[in-house]
C-alpha cells in the first residue's frame, strides 16, 4: 500500500508540473477545449456498464474462498478473467461509437472560431481512439485489482505520465503542436500502458489462474444486474462530477474553464492522494467478506477512515487558508478562481472522500445492487441545479450545485448504508475514528489560520503552515496508531 502511495505521489507531482505547462503554451481558449478533453476521459469507466469492477469483485471473492479452503481456486480465477476479456473486447467499439459521435456534435455546436473547431474535431478523433484502446485492454486492470497487485498499476502510470509530460513538453515547445499533437500523446499513452499491463499480468499472474474459458451470453446474463448497478453509480457520478465544462463552455465560453478547472484540480490533487487507501484496499474488503473476517473490515475501515481523512484535512486546510499563494506559485498571477469557489470546491472534495471511504466497503463487502438509484438521483439533481446556477451565479453556481446535490444524496447515504452492511453502530465509528479526525481538522484550521494572520510573508508564512500541518497530522496518526489494539475488543 506505501508503495502504491509513493507511486501516487510522483504521479501527482508531475501532473502538477503539467498543468502549467499547458497554460503557458496553449492559448487560453484552445486551452479550455483540451481541458473539456481531458474531462471526458471518464467515458472509459462507463463503457463496459459497470462490468469490471463487479468481476473483479467475483474474481477476489473467488481467490477468497480458496483462501479459506486452504488450495488455489484455479477454475474460478480463470472463468473471471475470461469473462472480463470478453466484456473489454465488446465494449471497446461501443464507446469509440459512443464517444465520436457525441463529442463530435457537442464540438460542433460550439462558438469556436472556424480553424479551432476544424482542429477540434480531428484532435476528437485521435482521443477517442486513445479511450477506446484503454478500454479494449481494461479487463488487464481487473485482473490485476482482483488479485491485489495495485501497486504495480500505479508504477506503470507514473512510467506512462512520466513519458507523456516529456512528449507533451516537445509538442508544444518544439514543434508548435496544439491539442491535436497532445491527442497523439495521449494515444501512445494508451498503447504504452496497455503494452505494460500485459507484460505485468504475465509476469505477477501464474498461467494457471487466466486459463482460456470459453464465454457465452448465459455466462454474462447473472451479472448484468450487479454491472447494472455500478453502471448507473459511475453515471451518476459522472454527471456529478464531470459534467460542469459542458456547461462552463456551452454557457459562459471555452475560456473561463481553465482558471475554474485548475482550482478544482488542485483540490483533486490532495482528494486522489488521500482516497488511495481505500482505492488499494477494494482486493481485501472483498477477500475478507468472502472469508466472513468481520472484525478485520471494521478494523480496515476504522484505519481507512482515519488515515484517509487526516490526509484530506491536512491538505484541504491548507489550500483554504492559502490558496492564492499556491495558485500563484503554481500557474502564475491572474489565475485565482475566488475564495468562495476555492472553499465550494474544498467541501465538495472532502465529503467525496468521506463517501467514497465508506462506499469502497459497502460495495465490496456485499453484492447489493441498489446504490446505482441514488447516484443517478444526484447526477440528475446536480444537472437541473447548474442549469440554473450557471445563468445566475455563473462558475460558483455550477460549484453550488454540485455541492448541494452531493450533500442531499450520496454524501449521507452511503455512510448510512455501509455501517448497515457491515454491521457497524455509528456511534462506534465515531468513537474510533470520526472524533478523532474531525476535532484534528478543526484545530488544524484554526492554526492555520492564526498562523497566516500573523506571519506576513506569504513563503514563510506558506512554509511554516506546511510544517505546522504535517506536525499535527503525525501527532494525530500517532495517537490512532498508538490505541489501534481497541479496535479489536
Amino acid at each position: 500500500m506505501f508503495s502504491g502511495w509513493g507511486a501516487q505521489v510522483l504521479s501527482l507531482g508531475m501532473g502538477l508540473i503539467t498543468l502549467p505547462m499547458f497554460f503557458r503554451y496553449l492559448p487560453k481558449e484552445e486551452l479550455g477545449v483540451w481541458m473539456f478533453f481531458m474531462g471526458t476521459s471518464v467515458f472509459v469507466n462507463l463503457a463496459d456498464f459497470g462490468f469490471s469492477p463487479v468481476i473483479g469483485r467475483h474474481l477476489a471473492f473467488e481467490l477468497g474462498k480458496g483462501d479459506r479452503e486452504a488450495s488455489s481456486n484455479y477454475a474460478g480465477s480463470s472463468y473471471y478473467y475470461s469473462l472480463s476479456r470478453y466484456i473489454s473486447r465488446v465494449s471497446a467499439p461501443i464507446l469509440f461509437v459512443f464517444m465520436l459521435v457525441l463529442g463530435g456534435f457537442f464540438i460542433w455546436a460550439l462558438e469556436l472560431p472556424e480553424a479551432l473547431k476544424v482542429h477540434s474535431l480531428f484532435a476528437w478523433v485521435v482521443f477517442t481512439l486513445s479511450q477506446t484502446v484503454t478500454c479494449r485492454w481494461k479487463f488487464l486492470q481487473t485482473t490485476l485489482n482482483g488479485h491485489g497487485e495495485v501497486g504495480f498499476q500505479n508504477i506503470i502510470e507514473v512510467i506512462a505520465q512520466g513519458l507523456s509530460l516529456a512528449s507533451y513538453f516537445v509538442v508544444m515547445h518544439f514543434f508548435k503542436g496544439g491539442i491535436l499533437g497532445l491527442t497523439i500523446v495521449v494515444l501512445g499513452r494508451s498503447m504504452f500502458i496497455s503494452a505494460l499491463l500485459q507484460l505485468t499480468v504475465r509476469n505477477r499472474i501464474p498461467q494457471t489462474f487466466r486459463g482460456k474459458v470459453k464465454i457465452l451470453w448465459p455466462d454474462v446474463k447473472p451479472h448484468i444486474r450487479p454491472a447494472a448497478d455500478l453502471f448507473l453509480i459511475s453515471l451518476g457520478a459522472f454527471l456529478i462530477l464531470n459534467t460542469d465544462q459542458y456547461f462552463i463552455v456551452q454557457f459562459l465560453g471555452a475560456e473561463q474553464l481553465p482558471d475554474y478547472a485548475a482550482a478544482y484540480r488542485m483540490v483533486q490533487v490532495a482528494y486522489i492522494f488521500a482516497s488511495t487507501a481505500s482505492g488499494m484496499s477494494i482486493p481485501y474488503i472483498s477477500r475478507m467478506s468472502a472469508a466472513g473476517d468481520q472484525s478485520g473490515l471494521h478494523r480496515l475501515l476504522m484505519i481507512n477512515t482515519t488515515v484517509g481523512m487526516v490526509m484530506q484535512m491536512a491538505a484541504v486546510s491548507l489550500i483554504a487558508v492559502y490558496g492564492d499563494h499556491l495558485i500563484q506559485l503554481w500557474l502564475g498571477q491572474g489565475h485565482f478562481v475566488g475564495w468562495n469557489i476555492l472553499w465550494v470546491f474544498c467541501i465538495i472534495l472532502t465529503l467525496e472522500n468521506h463517501h467514497v471511504i465508506f462506499a469502497s466497503f459497502g460495495l465490496n463487502a456485499k453484492t447489493d445492487p441498489t446504490w446505482g438509484k441514488m447516484s443517478v438521483a444526484a447526477g440528475v439533481l446536480n444537472l437541473i441545479l447548474t442549469f440554473a446556477g450557471v445563468q445566475v451565479l455563473g462558475l460558483l453556481g455550477v460549484a453550488l450545485a454540485t455541492m448541494v446535490a452531493q450533500m442531499l444524496t450520496n454524501n449521507w447515504y452511503a455512510v448510512v448504508k455501509t455501517l448497515r452492511i457491515i454491521k457497524m453502530s455509528f456511534s462506534e465509528y465515531v468513537r474510533h475514528s470520526g472524533a478523532l479526525w474531525f476535532t484534528a481538522s478543526i484545530v488544524l484550521i484554526l492554526l492555520l489560520y492564526g498562523i497566516r494572520s500573523v506571519i506576513h510573508g506569504a513563503v514563510v508564512s506558506l512554509v511554516t503552515a506546511l510544517c505546522a500541518t504535517t506536525a499535527l497530522s503525525a501527532g494525530v496518526m500517532f495517537i490512532f496508531f498508538k490505541q489501534r489494539p481497541l479496535l479489536d475488543t
